[in-house]
């Protein structure tokens, strides 16, 4: 059984670009620091979180 991996605080930026399809990530903990594992085109990567409410 994996252990439980909780999100980090904040949001993903809102990414409607068309990037290549290669993830630098798979979850936010496999991100630095406060960084988040986001959508970037087709794959992800890690992203500086925003703050706040989710719109």
């Amino acid at each position: 059984m994996l252990p439980f991996v909780a999100d980090k605080p904040g949001f993903c930026p809102r990414n409607d670009s068309i990037g290549p399809c290669i993830n630098l990530c798979s979850s936010d903990d496999s991100c630095p620091g406060n960084l988040k594992c986001c959508r970037s085109g087709c794959g992800r990567s890690c992203m500086e979180p925003i703050k706040g409410e989710q719109k």
